[in-house]
Order: C-alpha cells, then structure tokens, then sequence
C-alpha cells in the first residue's frame, strides 16, 4: 500500500514541475518579445474612431478602373490632385453616403512640404480642420462623442498620401 502512495507522489510531484517550467518559460518568451519587439513601435488612438464601411468603401474607391483601365489609386499616385473621374466619382460615393452621418466629407491629397499650405482641392474644398482637444470640438460631435470623426489615411509616395475625413 505504501509503494502505491510513493508513485501518486511522485507523478504529482512531476506535472507540478513540469508546470512551473511551461509558466516560467511563457513568461520568459512574453518579457523578451515586449522588450525586443516594441521598443519603436507607438500607437496613437487619440480621437480617432473607425467606421469600417467608410474604410471599406474608400478601398473599394481606389480600387475602381476608369475607362482605360486605370485605377484611381494609380491615377492619383501620378497626379498632383484628383481629376475629373476621381473627384467627380468621390462625390458620388462619399458625398452621398455620409454626409448624412458626418456633415463635413473630405478626400484629397496632402503633399509634406516644408510650410504646410491651406489643403484644399476643388471638389470637396479645405480640409475641416480637426482637433483632439474637447475644448475645440463642435457642439455637435459633443452630442455624439462615439464618432467625433474618422479619418482614413493611404501613403501614395514618400512626400505624398491620399486622406478621407469624416466629421461632425
């Protein structure tokens, strides 16, 4: 009877070490990979909300062809702001879709420049200008503080992105 409790003790005493072992090397492999793997990484969510229709329907935007085959990603990454098929077809889809959730609809081109211009283009005007302080938040983002605005960004060149603002 003895040697039965013996060999309960020691295949106990052998899953508790070899547990101990699997949650100190976990552990070991979570402080590495934060310390290795995050040292340059930031991420910034002030103020920004996401609406993953509006998202989807700017991928969509980029990816449609004009007549000669040409999609607007292409045809905006060669220009220096959008033409008549890109601005006119950006209106149809994002004027008339969200206007009616976000009042102010913007898309257009930011160029990095050393002074940074009024951006603007002639077929949804200035960019709103938007700011994460409350303070200067409009009455009506206020009132609906879960989409203050949404903001899509693509990199086009190293100078040069293509922006969708969305806002109250």
């Amino acid at each position: 009877m003895f040697n039965k409790k013996s060999g309960q003790i020691g295949e106990t005493v052998t899953w508790v070490v070899a547990t101990v072992t699997i949650v100190v090397i976990l552990l070991i492999a979570i402080f590495v990979a934060t310390s290795f793997f995050t040292k340059n990484k930031k991420a910034d969510f002030l103020a920004k909300q996401s609406d993953i229709l509006a998202s989807e329907s700017f991928f969509a935007y980029l990816l449609t062809e004009d007549d000669s085959g040409q999609t607007v990603y292409e045809q905006i990454k060669n220009l220096e702001n959008l033409n008549e098929f890109s601005g006119n077809f950006a209106i149809e889809i994002f004027d008339e879709f969200y206007r009616k959730d976000y009042p102010k609809v913007w898309l257009g081109i930011i160029q990095k420049v050393a002074v940074a211009p009024s951006i603007k283009n002639e077929y949804f005007g200035s960019k709103p200008v938007i700011s994460a302080d409350p303070k200067y938040a409009s009455v009506e983002s206020i009132r609906k503080p879960n989409k203050p605005y949404v903001s899509q960004n693509i990199i086009l060149t190293e100078n040069k992105s293509l922006e969708l603002v969305l806002t109250n």
